[in-house]
């Protein structure tokens, strides 16, 4: 039995009051009820959290670190899941403007206010259903954009050693970067007193940027990594890099610089190639055999 949208998907306050906030920004729901997942796009809502079909191992660590400051043992895990914030720095670096919670948070950290209290919002819980709970929305005053300077940048050669590093590191100034061939000491990144880049376009798979330094500077995206993404500045294709283990990274060179991102899938060009033989070769067939019908007559 299939239902219109309108009432599979509840009409909230909380996300009006968030809609009318035009920067681009993502939400952190506390605990997988207080906003259901399969909601989040609907409301037109960037969350966090969610079903990670494909397990992208490096953002389930990411969590770990967040919430607990150690990467837990290995489990079976298809939802990434916010129940508690042990550092509240890798949680700005994921772009959260606002927090979402089923209860007040004493106390609260020093750049999060409490904006507004909904009361018998609708939340849904697995196997329960909807049912009605009050939520608390707090605001990030120190919110970081989608793309920020880093004030410092570390080398490192595996995915071990960048946690170690995120441990003793605060990821809103430094950034880890992977970089398995040429690992070096920290280098200054040059972007401290830079302006942040300007978001020109923000949608599914892609995202361009404006910047502009006075010297070479590194960039922390907050996406989440992943080879299929692609960087071009100025039209140029420029090296994308693993950062802060599930985030990207490029460096910028000084000046003014539009950056442009996009996402496709791994071997798309070679899917689309061998589409585009097997379409030839089919339509070639069928006029040979509408030839051969032909001559037949």
């Amino acid at each position: 039995h299939m239902l219109p949208q309108v009432m599979a998907v509840p009409q909230t306050r909380y996300q009006e009051y968030i809609s009318s906030d035009r920067s681009v920004f993502r939400i952190a729901p506390l605990s997988r009820a207080t906003i259901n997942y399969g909601w989040a796009a609907p409301m037109g809502l960037e969350l966090v959290t969610g079903f990670d079909a494909y397990n992208l191992n490096h953002y389930q660590h990411y969590f770990d670190l967040l919430q607990y400051g150690e990467v837990q043992p290995p489990r079976a895990r298809v939802w990434t899941d916010l129940n508690t914030v042990e550092r509240w720095d890798l949680l700005d670096a994921l772009n959260v403007k606002y927090l979402v919670t089923p209860e007040p948070i004493y106390p609260p950290p020093a750049q999060y206010e409490m904006v507004v209290r909904f009361e018998d919002e609708p939340t849904f819980a697995f196997y329960e259903g909807m049912r009605p709970h009050d939520l608390y929305l707090y605001r990030n005053r120190q919110a970081l954009p989608r793309a920020f300077w880093a004030e410092k940048v570390v080398m490192v050669k595996d995915l071990s050693e960048a946690i170690d590093q995120i441990k003793s590191s605060n990821l809103r100034e430094t950034a880890i970067v992977l970089d398995r061939e040429d690992a070096e000491s920290p280098l200054p990144a040059g972007g401290r007193v830079a302006p942040a880049p300007s978001v020109l376009h923000a949608s599914d798979g892609h995202l361009s940027l404006r910047t502009q330094t006075r010297d070479d500077s590194f960039l922390v995206i907050s996406e989440v990594w992943h080879p299929g993404w692609r960087a071009r500045l100025d039209g140029r294709p420029i090296d994308l890099h693993q950062t802060n283990l599930a985030l990207m990274g490029t460096w910028v060179e000084r000046g003014s610089h539009v950056l442009k991102l996009t996402f496709r899938p791994l071997f798309w060009s070679w899917a689309v190639k061998i589409t585009l033989i097997g379409m030839t070769i089919f339509f070639v067939l069928v006029l040979y055999q509408i030839w051969r019908r032909i001559q037949r007559r």
